[in-house]
């Protein structure tokens, strides 16, 4: 099963309000990001986000990984998950396919060079352990420790889809990016 997680459970502090509530092609970064997960072949989609209503972490305040290792928990072994930060509104269904594919051609965990997230995670033993280990010792840590705990593979981003993966965190990034101011 393909699962897609989006991550949009951080505090949003350096964008000065909740990035997943932006307002973003006549809808929400949040909801534009769950519907491109599903546009890109994800039979399921959860929400790392600690609210009512959707998928808390087990870790409170761990970060990207604290959700990481939430949605590997509610998800069986031999499942995988496909990982998209709420702030990356210019990534497609093309460039997710791109991740998508390569990593269910190699069995493994994927991302592309110079860019943690997003990511294709086969959901692991290996990979729930190690999170529970570097989250209940340090409390937190980075995409890219996991991923090379894991030996995840990085591919090359075609040119073209290159600039799909940036992530937006100011207000002057999303200004720059949108034309307009963040509301």
């Amino acid at each position: 099963m393909l699962v897609g997680l989006v991550l949009a459970g951080g505090k949003s502090s350096r964008m000065q309000q909740d990035k997943a509530l932006l307002a973003f092609a006549g809808t929400s970064l949040l909801t534009w990001a769950e519907a491109l997960l599903r546009q890109s072949g994800c039979e399921e989609v959860l929400v790392s986000r600690n609210q009512p209503g959707f998928l808390a972490d087990i870790y409170p305040d761990a970060g990207p990984l604290g959700g990481i290792y939430s949605a590997l928990m509610h998800q069986t072994i031999g499942s995988s998950l496909v990982v998209l930060p709420v702030d990356m509104p210019f990534a497609s269904p093309e460039l997710l396919q791109h991740l998508i594919n390569a990593g269910q051609a190699r069995a493994s965990a994927c991302y592309f060079a110079d860019c943690y997230l997003p990511m294709y995670l086969p959901v692991t033993q290996a990979a729930r352990d190690f999170l529970q280990h570097l989250l209940a010792t340090q409390g937190q840590g980075r995409v890219k420790a996991l991923l090379h705990h894991i030996n995840a593979i990085a591919l090359p981003c075609p040119a073209d889809l290159a600039p799909q993966l940036r992530n937006l965190n100011t207000p002057a990034q999303w200004q720059q990016a949108t034309g307009q101011s963040p509301q």
